[in-house]
């Protein structure tokens, strides 16, 4: 790809004055292949002069979506991440207001974590979070041992699957869905199911 064979335009705006060729290195750095232009989706939180600003970028191929996060926090020089990675027919079942939803959270808890440092869920801990599960047993994206696999669903959203970020949200652990029936069968649930405890 030429660094002038710029074949898109963007009708939103970026405060990274070089956010392209920061995604084309994270494409090398994190073997994310694309045959896209990259360029930033309306994603972003903060002020360009604030401790902590952020956008989200899109690239990717024509079946699949890489969004990444340019971040620049305590006014040092931007950084970039692969936060999602999903496949064409995936992100078509995505209500479009969760996927935002998503990547305002992520950038909310990672403002919190590197300038507030409390690491707060924010407002999210009840509209993002609790619907969001890595899948077991549990699956890296190839060569990028940072993105696992995830679904995210709830009442208005069907299941959808993808990999995103361990290192960008907040931590958790991977949660079994498989519940063993009375007749010895073992089925999987869509969302998490409690044990009986006897008493």
């Amino acid at each position: 790809m030429s660094d002038i064979d710029v074949n898109t335009t963007s009708k939103n705006s970026t405060c990274f004055l070089r956010g392209v060729e920061l995604v084309r290195l994270g494409n090398k750095e994190f073997h994310l292949c694309t045959e896209n232009w990259p360029y930033p989706t309306k994603n972003r939180f903060g002020f360009s002069g604030d401790r902590y600003y952020a956008e989200i970028w899109r690239d990717g191929m024509d079946w699949t979506c890489n969004y990444w996060l340019i971040e620049s926090a305590n006014w040092d020089k931007p950084k970039i991440y692969p936060l999602m990675y999903i496949g064409a027919e995936e992100h078509d079942k995505f209500n479009q207001y969760d996927l935002d939803e998503i990547f305002e959270a992520t950038m909310h808890y990672r403002r919190d974590t590197l300038w507030i440092h409390q690491g707060m869920n924010g407002r999210y801990y009840d509209s993002v979070w609790p619907y969001l599960r890595m899948i077991e047993p549990v699956e890296n994206l190839r060569e990028c041992p940072c993105m696992k696999k995830y679904k995210f669903l709830h009442a208005s959203q069907l299941r959808v699957e993808f990999y995103l970020n361990v290192d960008l949200i907040p931590k958790q652990q991977p949660v079994s869905n498989k519940v063993t029936l009375d007749n010895g069968l073992t089925i999987e649930a869509e969302y998490p199911i409690e044990e009986k405890k006897n008493e």
